[in-house]
């Protein structure tokens, strides 16, 4: 989320990018293609991590709007896997 609105932010093999994510920002990743891909997540933390920082949240899952990321993707010129 940035300013209340959620964002979308279209990661690729052909651009890639480091995302960085504040802390209590709740964040997730949707994969649309058939290939398999790779995410990392890098926490850099000081000290012992929490395990409740890897538990999914107990709130109903974020409300993807695929037509936006299917957009993101046809405005770089990629092709969605049918």
């Amino acid at each position: 989320m940035h300013n209340g609105r959620y964002e979308y932010i279209l990661l690729s093999d052909a651009e890639p990018k480091v995302v960085t994510i504040p802390p209590l920002v709740p964040h997730s990743v949707v994969q649309l293609d058939r290939e398999s891909c790779t995410v990392i997540n890098a926490v850099i933390r000081h000290g012992q991590a929490h395990p409740s920082d890897y538990l999914p949240l107990n709130k109903a899952p974020f409300p993807y709007d695929l037509d936006r990321v299917k957009q993101l993707r046809a405005d770089r010129d990629y092709q969605i896997a049918a």
